[in-house]
């Protein structure tokens, strides 16, 4: 079937979606909001840090992306590489390299764990950052653009027929144009960051 046709007949078929009730939502009581939403005074005051990842932390530089952190990591960069980009950035140096240069003008924390949850643990404790106040989905984890508001009429021609249909709000990377949507991907993306936001939010209690 031609796509034209094809968007038609999903447009209208969503329609009647919207009429039996939506599906397909992210966690219950989740609001994952997109880039250009309201925010609310709080989340106007929170002012996050940026950080530049060197070519060992790459799952972590992923996560922090997820939870809305402009994090920069090209595992092409050398330590001094890194270095430079913090600062030209104004960013704080996340490395899992001991011997990795400390200049007096940019901020190296050295990542202690292999372990993600005792990664953000320790970011809790020594930024400190408070992951309660993060922005999640609203940074591509794979470019680390800001993602920008999108009708589903601009992204269909990105998006599985099924998620045309069952969802209205989507976001795209400026970048690289992935498309990202409620559904049962962000679902599991949530439930991990509540996880991980509750284990890294106690190591920061035992303190």
């Amino acid at each position: 079937m031609p796509w034209r046709a094809r968007r038609e007949r999903l447009t209208a078929q969503a329609g009647k979606v919207r009429q039996v009730g939506r599906v397909g939502h992210g966690a219950a009581g989740a609001e994952i909001r997109l880039a250009g939403q309201a925010r609310s005074d709080a989340e106007r005051r929170f002012m996050p840090p940026r950080f530049v990842a060197d070519a060992m932390l790459g799952r972590l530089a992923k996560w922090l992306r997820a939870f809305g952190f402009d994090v920069h990591y090209d595992p092409s960069l050398d330590d001094h590489g890194v270095i430079a980009r913090a600062r030209e950035r104004g960013a704080i140096a996340l490395t899992g390299d001991t011997d990795f240069p400390k200049p007096a003008d940019v901020r190296v924390i050295f990542i202690e764990s292999d372990h993600l949850k005792e990664q953000l643990e320790q970011l809790v404790r020594d930024v400190p950052l408070d992951l309660t106040e993060a922005r999640p989905f609203t940074r591509c984890i794979v470019c680390n653009q800001a993602l920008v508001p999108a009708t589903r009429d601009e992204v269909w021609r990105d998006i599985p027929p099924f998620i045309y249909l069952t969802n209205e709000s989507y976001a795209r990377c400026p970048e690289c144009n992935r498309v990202y949507w409620e559904g049962s991907h962000a679902r599991r993306m949530h439930e991990g960051l509540t996880a991980l936001n509750r284990s890294a939010s106690a190591g920061r209690r035992r303190e």
